[in-house]
């Protein structure tokens, strides 16, 4: 097993969020990344999808 019950409970108190996400969660990120007429500037991004998990553990 990847993550052991003590890695997930780590996870969870340093996630403001309290727990995983979900697939369905990501698919803005994904259709806005993926849309030619919405990200057409973009050039570079960093879009974190984490439930707040990296904000906590700067």
């Amino acid at each position: 097993k990847i993550l052991t019950k003590d890695r997930v409970e780590s996870i969870f108190r340093h996630t403001p969020m309290n727990r995983f996400g979900e697939p369905d969660e990501l698919v803005g990120a994904v259709i806005w990344l993926s849309s030619e007429r919405a990200s057409s500037f973009v050039t570079g991004a960093i879009i974190r999808v984490d439930g707040g998990y990296t904000a906590m553990t700067i």
